[in-house]
C-alpha cells in the first residue's frame, strides 16, 4: 500500500493530511485523525516531534510519499534525514 501524506504547518506544529488511506481508516480514526469529506483525506495536527513520530508510525503500515507544502516543511523533512526532490520525499 502507498499513502500520500501532505505535510503542512508552521515551525511548531504540523498538519498531516493522509490520502488513499481507506484500508487503514479505522486505525487513523483511533489515533485521533479527522475526516475531510469534501477533499477526501484524513488529517491530524501535532507538534513537530509527535508529527515525526507519526510519520514513522505510518511508515510501518505503508510506503509513504510525503509532499511538503513549502520550503519550511521541506527543510523539516530534510532535518529528519529525508531527501526531498521535485517536491516530494519517499519513505
Amino acid at each position: 500500500m502507498i499513502l500520500e501524506v501532505e505535510v503542512i504547518g508552521p515551525a511548531q506544529k504540523k498538519r498531516l493530511e493522509v490520502y488513499g488511506a481507506y484500508e487503514i481508516k479505522d486505525i487513523l480514526k483511533g489515533r485521533g485523525y479527522k475526516w475531510n469529506g469534501a477533499r477526501k483525506f484524513w488529517y491530524v495536527r501535532l507538534d513537530n516531534e509527535k508529527a515525526w513520530e507519526e510519520i514513522k508510525y505510518l511508515r510501518t503500515l505503508a510506503h509513504l510519499i510525503l509532499y511538503p507544502y513549502g520550503i519550511r516543511e521541506a527543510r523539516w523533512l530534510q532535518e529528519h534525514g529525508l531527501k526531498v526532490e521535485k517536491g516530494k520525499a519517499e519513505f
